[in-house]
């Protein structure tokens, strides 16, 4: 085989790899140090290694013994003593680190391709990949080794992957495809058509982007043969990636794809990996999520020693929105050194999904200094750091992307982005302009154009650009927010029955989008189809349960409306069946619902079979606390249609109220089989099986929920909530801001993600939460411990035990005054002040004395403080009590046991002293001595309310403390006129010689004060 130099185009020899006439060389884009300090112009130049020479730094011992004999080999490569080279090699991979191993293969590979052995050479370049060396020179390589084999579909798919992973030198790499195409096809050209070599040169055109010819092949391939596998794998990846000459891939071609797909898997492992992915996209798309999840196992198994392929498996399981599962199994790969680029790309993919831009950057960043040329990953980047609000940043890498390639179709789309935010709307959109110059095929051009007419009040130029967007655009989920957004434009237009129209196909294709279903009732609203109107904020009120209040607000007037509307009807004699089951309807969600009983009930005496009147009586039965009466309705409309999904959910969620959990999971199971597309079922599943105790099953209930619906953030919160009780906080944490970013105002996930931050260990992100918790809502108590106990994370002690009780005042309920004390309790014995903690657990018990889980609690960190305090009968019997309380408690038997009998077992770790004493500091001396009169039994209140803070004339605070200690620190003189005390149950300050009059005259401090504890800044 010959092949030309793509820069002087002279004859070279076969699979040369530099031009001794005019110097070109495969591998001189490559930047870093050589391994051959001579730096030679042949294979010395291709790998880039640092041994530790260039490194400048001492390598470990195998290091340096792998580079010595790289060293030597180099030069016996030079010297084209390739046999001798080999063996050099051969000594390298034995010395040689396991982030070495896939160079030296790589290397190897090169010399038996220089002597002819294209099967080991093939070998060790797929070794050299596999071990996560996959740079462009060992695909090149291998390319040439396959190439030499007749091995031409495998040899152009690695020249494909070459010239992607190539920055610089793409150009030399398309010549090498141009010179192997004419060997390749003049080798075609002397072979007998059959079904095999037809399917082979097929995928060779495809690799070329010669997609009419590769039909061709394909075809006659399948005449030759119907059921010839790589063929029909062929035929079926055109047709699904839009590149058959038949027409666009639409949903009504999915049977003929899969006929395609079917006789593939009769093929081997390279046709399943070729047909899989595509499967498994169909089967999503028609909601069969039980087949999906059954190729994409199958896939993964493939995939088991194939860094590629499972980063594939991965990309699939982000494109159906599975993030924390493609993160996990990314991670693992990413601990191999080097770590596969491609999965770092993904991960930071992921992870700017699920908005931790932060993480992101840090996968973006990393990747590009593998790739640093890559225009995606740049763009990717700056979207980023655009939603972070690094703005400047942002500008810069997209810029760098646009130097690097005008024709960057994701770098104008970014910069588009960019320039919105900056509110320069001209420049945004001359930027989406010369995106679709590069690609008009692309939806997001014409979406980001919409979005940008739209907020310059151009409603018809935005409809007409979301109109190309919805026709480009193929997936669902994204369509349905095209339509959505289109249908405002409509509706900002007075266009009601076109808007009314795309809110309602939105609706379809997202039915868990509140927003979509408010609007359409808005819609509904304007055209007096006040029964659609109704039924689309029920709908909505379903969706998003959290806004119920915001939503029966917002449709209170149409409600009202229609109501008059059917009370006219009704007075002209047109009292109708569907007349009182409208009406009703429109009752219920005024939460009359009496009166919608009611009229349920008289539409039901005209017309007794209607299973969705049936239904609905039973839901506002059910609403008023008639579970009994609700259920007969649902078993009624069950008998009717036994395939109502509806009312089989319906009666599983009233019994799931009713505590009937195994009879709930019974009947969710079958709403789930009869529309296995609804979240809400998978909600209810996944609460039924929580109560059950079944965690595992919750998890995989919720992620099907998700795959269905990504926008939904009260799924999120419930798979946070369960990753929390399995002690996953990562996990936990990353579905708690999910959550909040598709629904921000939630103090109670917000809540949740703090405490998930603080058992993370990473209690300034969690003080962060409790704050921004705190704005919402003040009455919050687990907000305050949650910040107190971080504060004592961070060692400031004494400012948490006066944070906690500063709170006390505010709380009268003793379930939240309980969550206070209890904390305020946690922190003294964190401190090593056992008396006080004992006074506060105690406070506790007494409080929720009705509450056997809390007393046990109590009894049980009150057991602990008391044997700190070297009480150990009293910390036996509350260890005993809490044992009594909870049998389950096996930290309380425990520990009970070694007090019983010390040479039983080891001594428990929760009874090992405090590693540290925290000592409370106090205020110095500022005046003389005074004496008190004020009887002790003034100013004095009732635990756990009967706690001190004192703020000095400087502010400094001190506290909390007891009456006695601040009657003693008055009595030294360290509390003088104009400084202020707070009682726990007090809301504001008092001044001191408002309380003492003894006071009432300020006094000079005494000249020194040596014992003084001074509290540090």
């Amino acid at each position: 085989m010959s092949n030309r130099c793509p820069s002087c185009s002279r004859t070279l020899a076969a699979f040369a790899i530099n031009c001794d006439d005019c110097g070109w060389s495969l591998n001189t884009s490559v930047d870093e140090p050589a391994i051959s300090s001579q730096g030679a112009t042949t294979a010395t130049a291709v790998k880039g290694t640092k041994t530790a020479a260039s490194q400048g730094a001492k390598a470990p011992r195998s290091s340096r013994e792998a580079d010595a004999h790289l060293e030597k080999a180099m030069q016996r490569i030079e010297k084209e003593s390739y046999e001798a080279a080999v063996r050099s090699i051969n000594r390298a991979i034995v010395a040689a680190p396991l982030n070495r191993i896939g160079e030296c293969y790589s290397l190897r590979g090169y010399c038996h391709l220089k002597l002819d052995d294209f099967v080991r050479s093939e070998k060790d370049c797929t070794e050299a990949i596999r071990q996560s060396w996959n740079d462009a020179q060992t695909f090149a390589w291998r390319a040439a080794a396959r190439g030499e084999q007749n091995r031409w579909r495998h040899a152009f798919s690695d020249l494909e992957k070459a010239w992607h992973l190539s920055d610089d030198d793409r150009d030399r790499f398309t010549g090498l495809m141009d010179s192997y195409s004419d060997a390749c096809e003049a080798w075609f050209e002397k072979q007998e058509p059959t079904p095999a070599t037809l399917s082979e040169m097929g995928w060779v055109h495809y690799c070329r982007s010669r997609y009419r010819k590769a039909e061709d092949c394909f075809e006659k391939a399948i005449e030759m043969d119907a059921d010839y596998a790589l063929a029909a794998a062929g035929l079926a990846k055109l047709i699904f990636e839009n590149k058959s000459s038949t027409g666009r891939y639409r949903s009504d071609r999915a049977r003929e794809v899969l006929q395609h797909c079917a006789v593939a898997m009769t093929g081997d492992s390279e046709c399943h990996q070729v047909v899989l992915p595509i499967r498994i996209k169909i089967h999503r798309s028609k909601a069969d999520l039980d087949r999906a999840m059954e190729d994409l196992n199958h896939l993964s198994a493939l995939a088991k020693d194939d860094s590629e392929l499972a980063v594939r498996c991965c990309r699939l399981r982000f494109e159906a929105g599975d993030y924390m599962v493609a993160i996990q199994e990314l991670s693992k790969m990413l601990k191999s050194d080097p770590p596969p680029a491609d999965a770092l790309l993904l991960r930071g993919d992921c992870y700017r999904e699920i908005r931790n831009h932060s993480l992101a950057i840090v996968d973006y960043s990393r990747f590009l200094k593998l790739r640093r040329n890559d225009t995606d990953a740049l763009a990717r980047l700056a979207e980023s750091k655009l939603a972070i609000g690094k703005v400047d940043e942002a500008l810069s890498e997209v810029e760098h992307a646009i130097d690097i390639d005008e024709a960057c179709f994701s770098a104008y789309i970014c910069r588009s982005k960019i320039k919105l935010q900056q509110g320069k709307l001209d420049e945004a959109i001359t930027d989406c302009r010369k995106a679709s110059l590069i690609d008009n095929s692309q939806p997001q051009v014409f979406a980001t154009l919409a979005s940008i007419n739209f907020k310059l009040g151009r409603y018809t130029e935005s409809i007409e650009e979301y109109s190309r967007a919805i026709e480009l655009e193929e997936d669902v989920r994204l369509k349905a927010n095209l339509l959505y957004l289109r249908g405002i434009a409509l509706y900002e237009l007075g266009r009601y029955q076109a808007s009314y129209a795309d809110f309602k196909k939105a609706c379809h294709y997202r039915p868990n989008h509140a927003g979509s279903w408010i609007w359409k009732s808005a819609a509904c609203a304007r055209l007096e189809k006040w029964t659609d109107a109704i039924a689309g904020l029920q709908s909505a009120i379903a969706t998003r349960p959290s806004s119920q209040d915001e939503y029966r607000k917002l449709g209170a007037p149409v409600a009202t409306k229609a109501i008059e509307f059917f009370d006219r009807q009704q007075q002209r004699g047109q009292a109708t069946p569907d007349l009182f089951r409208r009406r009703a309807l429109a009752l219920q969600f005024l939460g009359e619902f009496d009166k919608a009983i009611e009229d349920y009930t008289n539409a039901l005496r005209l017309d007794a079979d209607n299973v969705e009147t049936l239904i609905r009586r039973g839901q506002t039965l059910y609403s008023v606390g008639k579970n009994d009466e609700a259920i007969k309705d649902f078993k009624s409309a069950i008998r009717r249609d036994r395939g109502n999904d509806q009312a089989l959910f319906q009666l599983a969620n009233t019994r799931f109220d009713m505590g009937q959990y195994a009879t709930a999971l019974r009947d969710v199971k079958l709403a789930i089989e009869s529309s296995p597309r609804n979240v809400r079922y998978y909600g209810l599943y996944a609460d039924v099986l929580q109560k059950l105790g079944q965690h595992e099953g919750v998890i995989e209930a919720l992620d099907r929920a998700t795959l269905l619906d990504s926008t939904d953030p009260v799924t999120y919160q419930k798979r946070g909530q369960v990753h929390m009780l399995r002690r996953n906080y990562v996990n936990a944490i990353s579905d708690f801001t999910r959550s909040l970013e598709l629904s921000p105002n939630q103090p109670e996930v917000t809540l949740a993600r703090g405490q998930a931050y603080l058992k993370a260990d990473q209690p300034q992100q969690a003080i962060e939460d409790f704050e921004r918790v705190l704005t919402q809502n003040l009455g919050m108590a687990k907000a305050y411990s949650g910040r107190a106990a971080a504060m004592a994370t961070l060692g400031r002690h004494e400012y948490a035990l006066i944070w906690l009780t500063k709170a006390f005042h505010r709380f009268q309920r003793p379930r939240d005054l309980s969550e206070l004390v209890f904390a305020r309790g946690k922190i003294f014995v964190l401190m090593g002040r056992p008396a006080p903690a004992i006074d506060d657990f105690t406070t506790v018990a007494r409080l929720m004395e009705e509450d056997d889980k809390t007393v046990a609690a109590a009894r049980y960190a009150r057991a602990i403080a008391r044997y700190g305090l070297d009480q150990p009968e009293k910390a036996k019997r509350d260890f005993a009590k809490v044992f009594k309380l909870d049998p389950r408690n096996e930290h309380a038997a425990l520990a009970l046991q070694w007090l019983n009998d010390p040479e039983s077992c080891d001594k428990p770790k929760l009874l090992e002293p405090a590693t540290e004493i925290v000592r409370p500091t106090r205020p110095g001396v500022v005046r003389s001595a005074v004496t008190l009169t004020t009887p002790p039994k003034d100013w004095t209140a009732e635990k756990p309310y009967h706690t001190w803070i004192l703020r000095t004339l400087d502010k400094k605070e001190y506290g909390p403390m007891s009456r006695e200690t601040l009657n003693l620190w008055i009595e030294e003189g360290r509390v003088d006129f104009g400084m202020k005390l707070l009682r726990a149950d007090w809301s504001k300050w008092k001044r001191a010689e408002k309380i003492f009059n003894e006071l009432g005259v300020s006094s000079e401090p005494p000249e020194s004060d040596e014992n003084v504890d001074v509290r540090p800044e």
